[in-house]
């Protein structure tokens, strides 16, 4: 059996899984230059092919199967971590703020 996922939460952040909510607050993560110049987030030029990106990375939030949780200050998404590779109970992490 699997575990669920929980809420991850320090004096000042929160990591949990990605909500639909997040949407708008994922996708100024997704085309902010400054961002792109350090986590190798693909040069999107719609903002169809940013919520592409945003929906998976939702499902994967959801999935016990990946790590993927969303950094929160407040209510504000202000990045996220996710797993770049799963090799048995081995994960390399990823992270964006």
């Amino acid at each position: 059996m699997k575990a669920k996922k929980g809420i991850l939460q320090t004096e000042h952040l929160v990591l949990k899984a990605l909500s639909e909510s997040d949407r708008a607050q994922m996708l100024r993560i997704f085309f902010n230059e400054d961002i792109k110049k350090t986590y190798m987030i693909p040069d999107f030029q719609t903002e169809d092919q940013a919520s592409a990106l945003f929906e998976k990375l939702l499902a994967f939030s959801r999935s016990v199967d990946h790590f993927v949780y969303g950094i929160y200050y407040g209510n504000t998404l202000i990045g996220f971590l996710n797993d770049c590779e799963i090799n048995g109970v081995t994960i390399e992490v990823g992270y964006v703020i």
